[in-house]
């Protein structure tokens, strides 16, 4: 059986990030130089090739509302293979992919049991007691954090599908989205520590973009492939502070005197922005 033909690499992305395309493309053509399944990049309006590729280029841009899962939703449905393995644009590989059968082997596995949905390429910190029929894998247990995410792993097309939200960001998939499919009881596995020999895509872990800058190893990581960036225009991470944290601001804080400052509203406006789509996302 064919499986080349049964699954499709889908690149979920946007304009914004159109300066990382280059970067991610020339990783992909340098470390798995074979790979065997069709590759598909969702933009919103750009157009975009890279010399020995073949990418076809879905554009989905949602109108003012332009979310991250509305584009994913509308990108899997133009895709007529039972299985994908979605990328976010900026997991650069620097490592060769030396060990892909394992992405045969899950879509084997997939087809002798209905109820997996996805097999993540990767270990996860909450995966439960190696699996003694999926070597190298354990199931995650179902009421575990991140249970979802974004992370490179092979999906069922019509499950991705099903468990993501038209409004979410990823982030909200994965937090929000871990909580919401508890009801389905499809069942997901990730890689244990002892499976790490068939992890699959070796990158920095959360991305070479934090908080849209770059981490500092993408320098090195771009030199390397020779890979022209204005590293300026987005600027460098904070090592010291990767996610750009501020210190939050206690609503009871000096109250009821701070209700004067406009910093009390805005987060006020937060939290009760972020409650009501936590509880639409469960719909």
């Amino acid at each position: 059986m064919d499986y080349d033909k049964k699954c499709t690499i889908l690149v979920n992305t946007c304009d914004a990030y159109s300066d990382v395309w280059d970067l991610f493309f020339t990783s992909l053509k340098k470390q798995w130089p074979n790979c065997p399944y069709s590759i598909v990049m969702n933009t919103q309006t750009k157009d975009y090739s890279f010399e020995g590729l073949n990418i076809r280029i879905v554009k989905n841009k949602s109108g003012k509302k332009d979310c991250w899962g509305k584009r994913l939703r509308k990108s899997l449905k133009q895709i007529d293979t039972p299985y994908v393995i979605p990328i976010l644009e900026d997991f650069i590989l620097f490592e060769p992919i030396t060990n892909a059968d394992i992405i045969v082997k899950a879509m084997k596995w997939m087809e002798d049991n209905k109820k997996i949905a996805a097999f993540y390429l990767h270990q996860h910190p909450f995966v439960g007691k190696a699996s003694k029929k999926y070597d190298g894998f354990g199931i995650m247990p179902l009421k575990c954090e991140y249970r979802l995410t974004t992370a490179v792993g092979i999906w069922r097309t019509d499950k991705l599908m099903k468990y993501t939200r038209d409004f979410e960001t990823p982030w909200e998939f994965e937090v929000n989205g871990s909580v919401r499919i508890r009801k389905y009881h499809d069942e997901i596995y990730a890689l244990t520590k002892d499976g790490a020999k068939y992890e699959v895509w070796h990158t920095i872990f959360g991305g070479v973009i934090w908080r849209s800058k770059w981490h500092p190893k993408a320098i090195e990581i771009a030199s390397k492939y020779g890979v022209d960036i204005d590293f300026s225009i987005r600027g460098i991470m904070d090592e010291d502070n990767p996610y750009q944290l501020v210190p939050e601001f206690g609503l009871r804080q000096g109250f009821p005197f701070n209700m004067l400052k406009p910093i009390f509203w805005r987060t006020l406006y937060t939290k009760i922005r972020k409650k009501i789509r936590f509880i639409r996302s469960m719909i």
